[in-house]
């Protein structure tokens, strides 16, 4: 096996990290768009909870293209925690991710399959 000098491979990785890469969310540029929508689906199930963000873009010649921008999942730490209780942090993770993505989209749709959730989101005595 070779020698591998640590040093020199520590200053490649540290070059690396002012590097940027643009990753375009769709094939349209900018100026052809007409409408881009943040469309954002949330989910729990045992104890994995997840959230998902995806681009919907609309351009000029009215044709749509639905991108991937970003998706996460967490595990519970307490065991505990009931399945709507998941769901109500599932949601909060999809709006933690609408906060990180929103400076440049038009509209931000949400959705959930939890009656739990949209209880929560409807009462306005809370």
């Amino acid at each position: 096996m070779e020698h591998v000098d640590l040093p020199k491979w520590r200053d490649v990785f540290q070059g690396l990290q002012m590097r940027q890469i643009p990753r375009p969310y769709t094939t349209f540029s900018k100026l052809s768009m007409l409408q881009q929508e943040l469309y954002l689906f949330s989910d729990a199930s045992g104890k994995p909870r997840y959230a998902v963000a995806y681009p919907r873009v609309i351009t000029e010649d009215g044709i749509t293209e639905v991108g991937f921008i970003f998706g996460k999942a967490k595990l519970a730490t307490q065991p505990e925690l009931t399945i709507p209780r998941l769901e109500l942090c599932a949601a909060v993770l999809a709006v933690e991710i609408a906060e990180m993505i929103v400076k440049e989209m038009d509209d931000i749709i949400y959705h959930t399959d939890s009656k739990v959730v949209l209880g929560h989101i409807c009462n306005r005595s809370r």
